[in-house]
């Protein structure tokens, strides 16, 4: 299976049809990834997706007069921490799953934070030998020292640029969300989690999955 795997491109009909075609498009991931596979294997071997599944009072819910319900997960409540463990555990399980992982020795990203956190402590917990690499502007490099530092300490490389907060709207020149992809390209043996779908519209939509298949009740 190719690194860049099946389009999953929502339609461009308008935004009516967003959230339907979303819907299905993750309906569509059951035709490559067994749901419940998956669900066993985060909860047994990763230990997340244990926190209850709580309703918003009323009192509180602005939606409530017109029927609406809303649920919550409180992550803090997880030993797992399992914030960015879900979208980065489903990513992991889809490209393994897919065959694709088979030969990758790199995992890159752009940026970081619980998402890099999280891919650098399931990597380990998995016995994975694939490295993780974050690019990331000297920004986030000043303001995450210590992270900076848990990160390295784990294994991950973490590869500097002239960037500001990318790849969320903040960044400057986009140069490290560029630069992962550019090594996604032309390194067979190096793949990016796209995890804002700004290059891999797929990885976008295995974030959202990993929320949806893990969170809803």
């Amino acid at each position: 299976m190719d690194k860049q795997a099946q389009n999953h491109e929502n339609s461009k009909n308008g935004q009516s049809s967003f959230l339907s075609d979303t819907i299905r498009d993750l309906e569509e991931l059951k035709k490559d990834i067994d749901i419940k596979t998956y669900l066993k294997w985060l909860g047994q071997t990763l230990g997340i997706g244990f926190t209850p599944l709580l309703e918003v009072p009323e009192e509180v819910n602005c939606y409530a007069r017109d029927g609406i319900r809303i649920f919550y997960k409180p992550e803090f409540l997880n030993y797992g921490g399992s914030g960015k463990g879900r979208p980065v555990s489903f990513m992991l399980h889809y490209y393994m799953q897919n065959g694709v992982l088979a030969d990758i020795n790199t995992i890159t990203t752009a940026g970081f934070g619980n998402f890099m956190r999280n891919l650098t402590e399931i990597l380990q917990q998995i016995n994975l030998t694939i490295t993780p690499k974050a690019h990331m502007g000297q920004i986030l490099i000043d303001e995450n020292p210590d992270l900076v530092t848990y990160l390295k300490d784990m294994g991950a490389i973490i590869e500097v640029c002239d960037d500001g907060y990318c790849p969320t709207g903040d960044m400057d020149r986009g140069k490290a969300i560029s630069k992962a992809f550019i090594e996604d390209q032309t390194i067979p043996t190096t793949l990016m989690l796209d995890q804002h779908a700004v290059y891999k519209p797929i990885d976008g939509l295995l974030n959202a999955a990993g929320y949806f298949y893990s969170l809803v009740p």
